[in-house]
């Protein structure tokens, strides 16, 4: 049990049926991932659990707001999110049709409630203006806000998954950087980088 692994090394609290969740995810993002190259063909399944374990990390970070979740490919870390909590509303936004099937077979396969699959790209994207927008491997820092300066970003919080803190050229937008327990773990710089525009 890969993800049992991890967690044993962590200090994140995880009831077994979320575990046996997470642990099933795992076997089907390997299976489709053979075929449909959903992360990377060539990434073995203990390197795939890494990445789910990554993703478990952003949970201390986020509150009750909806999570809207940009170029989540195969569902990381959306569906992890979603796993580790029902309640809360997830909006995966994906543009690749291959990914959006293995995402909606996810979705019923799993019996996922409160999330939502929107096949179109971040450029036709509407946001829920309290929500916190977030990604991972989707696109370098101010790549991403170059995009989002077009959209109506107010009062959303944003957080990137990134390997290093990086700095924001834009000046209407602030940053802060976190480490992920990750790091500890999986032995790679992890952490994320929360950006919000600034009030002034």
């Amino acid at each position: 049990m890969l993800i049992k692994k991890l967690l044993k090394e962590s200090s994140q609290e995880i009831d077994q049926i979320v575990e046996d969740k997470l642990e099933k995810y795992l076997v089907l993002l390997c299976k489709w991932n053979k075929t449909r190259n959903l992360v990377s063909r060539n990434l073995s399944r203990v390197e795939l659990a890494k990445h789910i374990y990554d993703c478990i990390c952003l949970m201390p970070l986020l509150d009750d707001k909806p999570i809207i979740d940009i170029g989540t490919g195969a569902g990381l870390p959306g569906i992890i999110v979603n796993i580790m909590d029902e309640n809360k509303s997830v909006t995966l936004i994906e543009p690749n049709k291959k990914k959006i099937s293995f995402l909606l077979h996810i979705q019923a396969d799993m019996g996922l409630k409160n999330l939502i699959i929107k096949e179109e790209r971040l450029e036709d994207a509407v946001f829920n203006s309290e929500g916190t927008i977030v990604t991972r491997a989707f696109t370098e820092p101010n790549k991403f806000i170059q995009l989002l300066e077009k959209k109506n970003i107010k009062n959303n919080r944003i957080i990137m998954m990134v390997s290093e803190d990086i700095k924001i050229l834009n000046p209407n937008w602030q940053t802060v950087y976190t480490t992920s327990e990750a790091e500890q773990v999986l032995e790679k710089k992890r952490g994320f980088l929360n950006i919000s525009r600034n009030k002034n």
